[in-house]
């Protein structure tokens, strides 16, 4: 009487299925009767998300697989337990034995109709870590092993294979493959001397995201990528990511950190004077590549020849691949030049040497244009439409193509 007392006041609880069924089984104010057909709920509900993955309670699974007594059939007097009437509950459900028996039944293997030899365990894990390998190196996302077309060309190819769940692979698979790059990395980077560098960009999630490496003898090492997206950008918080991948580096990975290299932004190189101060015996450096960009950068302010060059460049190949007819036409000239197709280049700021191959990919197609405006120059201007704005923009266009400096 004092237990039930006791079950009346417990706080309510709100959760999913699989949870609710978990906090059944092991919470001690129910009944016996209900605690066993929590377990059996659990077993079952795990086999049947295990099987949508191709594999067995016993497959990858430290603990032991429950027994028999564990997943005995419900007892009978379950379905006759007293509930209140204003609100039903799941457990008022009845279950047959035999259909129970056969969901949770150990020796039942979801998706086969005929018995196959498996993979002997080592097999099975090589081949768990080649198919991580693979995903990550081809860039393809971790649900397209759930995929049913995948699901169903792995069973007809590869058979005696089981196929790792996407969670599976982000998860325990890709942690051991990190472990063994991190393992094999040591020795060829113990007691060498090392710079750091670190960078930061946004992902196709819009996260800023800073990257650190560690060049040892010429041979770059990824160490860890940091997510700052919530934290301020400033030099003190960077300091503080650097000191830890530091840290990191000299204890670990037993490095002698002698430099580190970042970019020349204002909060990088405040970043820079402080861990100077911090750690004097330490160089610090500019990334030479950005200065080279920022060199780059000047020079095209300074020379009005260089401007003028690289506006019209732009202007014509932006035209170009917002026209898709006129884009077809040159496609088709030079198919006919060439015996292949070239796509136009567009400069990006962040793309070091894109305006350089900007500009070589047009000189490359310079035969082509002359071509193309010799047979279809009326054509051209035809594919800017038919407003008085855009055939200005067209004529202006084709006047840089047929200009003596092109």
């Amino acid at each position: 009487m004092y237990a039930r007392k006791r079950s009346l006041h417990c706080p309510p609880r709100s959760g999913k299925v699989d949870e609710m069924w978990k906090y059944l089984s092991k919470c001690e104010h129910v009944a016996e009767g209900v605690k066993q057909e929590a377990q059996h709920m659990v077993y079952a509900r795990k086999k049947t998300r295990l099987a949508k993955e191709n594999r067995t309670i016993d497959d990858y699974a430290p603990t032991a697989t429950p027994t028999r007594l564990q997943i005995s059939p419900l007892q009978p007097s379950l379905s006759n337990m007293p509930i209140g009437n204003e609100t039903p509950s799941p457990l008022s459900r009845t279950w047959s034995n035999e259909s129970l028996r056969t969901a949770v039944d150990p020796a039942v293997c979801y998706g086969e109709t005929l018995p196959r030899q498996r993979f002997s365990r080592d097999t099975q894990a090589e081949f768990n870590a080649d198919l991580c390998r693979l995903l990550v190196v081809c860039n393809i996302a971790w649900w397209a092993v759930e995929n049913p077309y995948w699901r169903g060309f792995a069973n007809k190819w590869l058979p005696t294979a089981l196929m790792p769940g996407r969670k599976e692979l982000s998860g325990r698979i890709l942690d051991e493959e990190v472990n063994k790059v991190v393992n094999k990395m040591k020795p060829d980077v113990q007691n060498h001397y090392g710079t750091g560098e670190c960078d930061g960009w946004k992902n196709v999630t819009k996260a800023s995201i800073i990257a650190f490496i560690m060049n040892v003898e010429y041979v770059p090492y990824l160490l860890n990528i940091a997510d700052i997206s919530a934290v301020h950008k400033t030099a003190k918080n960077l300091l503080d990511l650097v000191l830890a991948e530091i840290k990191y580096a000299t204890e670990s990975l037993k490095i002698i950190v002698v430099a580190w290299c970042t970019d020349a932004g204002g909060e990088s190189a405040k970043m820079r004077r402080l861990l100077n101060v911090r750690m004097p015996w330490i160089i610090t450096l500019d990334c030479w590549c950005h200065q080279i960009n920022l060199i780059v950068g000047d020079i095209f302010k300074v020379k009005n020849a260089f401007v003028r060059c690289m506006e019209g460049a732009i202007e014509v190949i932006k035209w170009f691949n917002n026209h898709s007819r006129a884009l077809g036409k040159l496609k088709d000239v030079q198919r006919q030049k060439f015996q292949k197709v070239w796509c136009l280049i567009l400069p990006v700021l962040t793309r070091w040497t894109s305006h350089y191959l900007a500009i070589r990919r047009l000189l490359e197609l310079e035969i082509a244009f002359k071509q193309l405006l010799l047979d279809d120059k009326d054509d051209v201007l035809l594919c800017a439409g038919d407003k008085r704005e855009a055939k200005d923009k067209a004529e202006e266009v084709i006047g840089i193509l047929e200009g003596y400096n092109f």
